[in-house]
């Protein structure tokens, strides 16, 4: 209202809409009907039983209503502005929202949140939780601590890629929702990172290969050990 109106600010509006509320309800507490004019009417209703003439009034809580009845004008305004479209059936689906994973440490677990992302199934396809490798090897985890809607755990098993360089994993969950429901698929939108591991440190001979790149004449990192001697 404030936009339509420049000329009037938000706290005045506010302070008329509540106004506006507080006469329709004295209004209506005073046992009358109020009528919008082409928009709405407005009106009280109680709804009780007594059983004899002496019984207390039943508490407004249960007997006391409001009813309200839009006009046919305000109605045929809808339907002219309003608009209908057809949309397609939203599925449900995995939805992976984090991922906590502690591949520093061997014996660490990979953490994963969200919703939808188990079912209460306890059949072998109901739920499959799979870490593959942006350029190779993919791996079905087996190793799971825990399924649930919001959260699974699981030790992580790490597919070998076919080079030392590529360290970047995606993980998605595979699960069912009833018994012969469609298997559905939700993907992190984020990539998995392991550790790089350098062999070889200081071999006279090390393996021709950079960190990130296949030839060690063009690597993108390169890293020199340093031999500290020790004096008598």
């Amino acid at each position: 209202m404030a936009k339509a109106l420049p000329n009037y600010s938000e706290e005045e509006f506010r302070i008329f809409i509540d106004l506006h509320k507080q006469l329709i309800a004295e209004s209506l507490i005073s046992g009358e009907q109020v009528t919008e004019e082409n928009d709405f009417t407005c009106s009280l209703s109680f709804t009780g039983r007594l059983d004899s003439a002496d019984d207390p009034l039943p508490p407004l809580d249960d007997c006391l209503h409001v009813s309200m009845r839009v006009s046919q004008a305000f109605l045929d305004t809808l339907r002219r502005d309003g608009q209908a479209e057809r949309l397609p059936e939203e599925k449900k689906l995995p939805l992976i929202s984090s991922a906590k994973d502690s591949l520093l440490n061997p014996d660490g677990a990979l953490q994963l949140l969200g919703d939808n992302l188990a079912s209460d199934l306890t059949a072998p396809d109901a739920l499959q939780c799979v870490i593959a490798g942006t350029q190779s090897g993919s791996a079905v985890q087996t190793r799971l601590l825990k399924a649930e809607p919001g959260e699974i755990m699981l030790m992580p098993e790490i597919p070998a890629q076919a080079h030392p360089w590529n360290n970047e994993y995606t993980v998605s969950i595979n699960t069912r929702y009833s018994e012969h429901g469609t298997l559905r698929t939700g993907s992190y939108g984020r990539m998995l990172r392991t550790p790089l591991t350098l062999t070889k440190m200081g071999h006279p001979n090390p393996p021709e290969v950079g960190i990130f790149t296949g030839k060690e004449s063009s690597p993108h990192v390169s890293v020199t050990g340093h031999r500290r001697q020790r004096g008598r």
